[in-house]
């Protein structure tokens, strides 16, 4: 998490807030579409319901590009201090350039994907977007293992 003077909550306390972001997302695997449905409710909150909650010291927030617009996406890194004054800590998963742009930079991080030999993961020659034998992301894992999922950790087991 990364703290600077650039998010304060009411009480005059830095935010630890963390946007990283995917490079290449698969969005449509199975396995993790649950996972894009965390912090739907923050997103209501600060753009529907429009309330302010001073209990909601943490979020976590999966692609929110999912559930809002542009101008919302823009607009979290502000609204999040209106509407949840007592706010210690924000994570963000996201690969939306509106959100990217409008967070401080000392808050984005980049995540690289790694094999298990610590080499990048590459998944196409971006100079050739009509070749079908590459991939713009990880293959969908969908219906070959298990998402075992709880309140404070995920694990994926592979199926045989």
């Amino acid at each position: 998490m990364a703290k600077s003077p650039h998010y304060i909550n009411s009480k005059g306390e830095e935010i630890d807030f963390t946007v990283q972001v995917a490079t290449r997302p698969n969005l449509r695997d199975g396995i993790s579409y649950m996972f894009q449905y965390r912090g739907k409710s923050i997103l209501e909150q600060m753009f529907d319901k429009c309330e302010v909650d001073s209990s909601v010291e943490e979020f976590d927030l999966e692609y929110p590009e999912r559930w809002a617009n542009l101008l919302e996406l823009r607009a979290i890194p502000d609204r999040m201090l209106v509407c949840f004054p007592n706010l210690r800590k924000v994570f963000v998963q996201t690969h939306s350039v509106y959100l990217i742009q409008s967070v401080h930079s000392g808050h984005v991080f980049v995540e690289q994907l790694i094999d298990a030999d610590g080499n990048k993961i590459t998944y196409y020659d971006e100079g050739n977007a009509t070749d079908l034998t590459k991939r713009y992301c990880p293959p969908n894992r969908e219906c070959k293992g298990l998402m075992v999922v709880s309140p404070t950790s995920a694990q994926y087991i592979p199926g045989g």
